[in-house]
Order: C-alpha cells, then sequence, then structure tokens
C-alpha cells in the first residue's frame, strides 16, 4: 500500500511507517522513503528515523538523502499552488486599496463586506468583524465572531487566537458603548492584557492601540528570519563504518529466519569482490532464484512466494567463488 501510494506520502503517513519498527523493517522503509524523495527534504521524518530504535545503517539513510536534491509531481503541485495563492492575495490587496481609493463609491464597506465573503477563509472572516467593529455595529461584529466556531474547525493556536479576537472585541465594545473618545485605565488594562498574554493579530492590534497612548514599545519594526524554508544541513554518513557483522566477518545475514512471505537479506561483499551474485536453491541443489547483486552492501527484501515450504540454502557469491552460504527455512 505504501509503494502503491508513493511518491505522494504525507510527512504524517511516513512518520507513522518509521514509528511501525515491529511491522516495516529497516529495508522495506528504505524502499519506501527512497520512493518519496521528500522524506529526505522533511525534518520531521528525518527527525523520526534519528529516533528509530532500530537504527537504520548509514548507507541506507545516505541512499534515502539522495533525494534532497530531487523534484517529485507532489512538490511540483505544491509550488504551483503556493503561486496560485500569492497572485490570488496580490490581487486581494489590490482590490481592497481600489475600494477605498475610488471616491465614485460612496460607502466601500459594502464592498469589502463582499469581498471578505467571497474569500470566505478564516482571516477574512475576522476581517469582516473588525470592519463591523470599526464602524460601531457590535451586534454584526458578535455574529461573525461567534460564527467562527460554527464554520471552522480550530486547532488549539486557532482557539487561542480567537479568544483573543474575542476579548479584543469586549475592550473595544466597552468603549464604544460608554462613548468614550479614548481609551480609560480599563481599557488600557484589557490592552495591555492582550498584549502580555494574547495571541495572533490581535496582540498587534492591541499594541497599536496602547502605542497611540503613548504606552507602547512599537520603536522600529523587528524581523525575524523565516527559516521555514531553509534547507538543513545535514552531515554526511560514513559508508564505510565498520560495523559488527564486517568486524566479524558475517558477510551474510538473513531475517526473519524461518521466513514467512519474504525474508530481507543483508549482505556485505569482501573489498576485492566483483560480480556479485545471490543463489537460492534447494537442499537438493536445484537453483530457484538469482539475484545480481548491484552495490558492495545492501539488504534486499526477497519474495518467498515462489519458493514452497521447506530448506534452502541461500549462497553469497563473488562471480564463480562462493563467499558464504546460509540456511533459510520458509514456512507457511
Amino acid at each position: 500500500m505504501l509503494l502503491t501510494n508513493s511518491p505522494n506520502l504525507s510527512d504524517s503517513v511516513m512518520v507513522s511507517a518509521i514509528e511501525n519498527e515491529s511491522t516495516l523493517l529497516n529495508a522495506m522503509l528504505r524502499d519506501v522513503l527512497v520512493e518519496n524523495p521528500q522524506a529526505a527534504k522533511s525534518d520531521i521524518v528525518q527527525s523520526a528515523l534519528d529516533s528509530k530504535t532500530n537504527v537504520m545503517p548509514d548507507y541506507m539513510r545516505n541512499e534515502i538523502d539522495e533525494g534532497r536534491d530531487t523534484i517529485v509531481e507532489l512538490e511540483i503541485t505544491l509550488s504551483e499552488y503556493a503561486g496560485f495563492k500569492l497572485k490570488e492575495q496580490m490581487a486581494f490587496n489590490s482590490l481592497k486599496r481600489i475600494y477605498r481609493a475610488d471616491t465614485n463609491i460612496v460607502d466601500f464597506t459594502d464592498s469589502l463586506l463582499v469581498l471578505y465573503d467571497m474569500m470566505g477563509d478564516l482571516n477574512n472572516k475576522y476581517r469582516k468583524a473588525l470592519l463591523y467593529l470599526s464602524n460601531k455595529d457590535t451586534i454584526s461584529a458578535d455574529s461573525v465572531l461567534s460564527n467562527v466556531l460554527t464554520n471552522f474547525n480550530l486547532s488549539d493556536e486557532q482557539e487561542n487566537e480567537r479568544q483573543s479576537y474575542a476579548d479584543y472585541f469586549a475592550v473595544k465594545k466597552r468603549i464604544i458603548r460608554l462613548g468614550l473618545t479614548s481609551p480609560d485605565s480599563v481599557s488600557i488594562s484589557g490592552f495591555n492584557s492582550i498584549y502580555n498574554s494574547g495571541n495572533g493579530i490581535p496582540v498587534v492590534m492591541a499594541e497599536i492601540n496602547l502605542e497611540r497612548e503613548g504606552l507602547g514599545n512599537i520603536g522600529l519594526p523587528h524581523y525575524q528570519a523565516d527559516t521555514s524554508l531553509l534547507k538543513s544541513a545535514r552531515v554526511g554518513r560514513d559508508d564505510n563504518a565498520v560495523s559488527i557483522e564486517t568486524e566479524g566477518r558475517s558477510f551474510l545475514k538473513l531475517k526473519p529466519n524461518p521466513a514467512g512471505d519474504y525474508f530481507i537479506m543483508e549482505y556485505k561483499l569482501p573489498d576485492s569482490s566483483t560480480n556479485g551474485s545471490i543463489s537460492i536453491a534447494s537442499v537438493n541443489g536445484i537453483n530457484k532464484i538469482s539475484i545480481k547483486l548491484k552495490k558492495e552492501k545492501d539488504e534486499i527484501v526477497i519474495s518467498t512466494i515462489d519458493l514452497g515450504s521447506g530448506i534452502y540454502i541461500v549462497g553469497l557469491y563473488s562471480g564463480s567463488n562462493l563467499i558464504q552460504s546460509k540456511k533459510l527455512s520458509v514456512i507457511r
């Protein structure tokens, strides 16, 4: 299923596959992630790989990391979508400026309300509520704000921001209700509370109100680098690091053994070997499966569908020379 849906697996699906260590062994997981090059560019996926109990060998991680320079169809589509959203936002901003500047429009409020409704997203609902509030239509402002809970499934962060909007509206409505021309001490206390403990856009609006009263600390704008699009620099892994198997000169390893529908063959050819291959033969010497090896070391998932239940001999060869052989049991 994972390979069938590749290369369009989401980060959450890939992380779930990584965490399911009892089902997906390293070789299987490697095959899935190699087919999804975006895994190499996802810090979430890389962190999940780093946290595996059954540590993935460096050479497998390097195979996955090769996808850093590969752009798949999903990424192209997302890039195009981002471009369309940018153009949409630019057109939206242009319309707002036109409506506000056009002297032929008696009341640009109605035009802006229609524009906000056309956009329909959460931020434009807040813009609509704020527009009502600026015109002292507190009933309509409250109606739009209360409908946010009904019309949107908010995350925890979004809910915190919605609550900050509600707090901000409460302060502004009190100012309107009392007919104040400037915030009194109670209003200033409310703005200060939002500024210090609020979330999202209301914090900025509270700060602006405090600044108008000479109580803010806006000063020069503060800019923080957006690092979300920067590529992480990762240290290259040493493919030639000596493993326990290499130290013990164990060039061939089979798992699980006994095997069911598949087994994983882990091997490492000697440095001087050429034309590596694997043969799987019955105990009577009849060859059942032959595989040419493309790498000096690897883990390969091998299906046993064409093998009946019984004992088989798996041999690792360099040319015609047998390097090592092991017994494999297949059970159904």
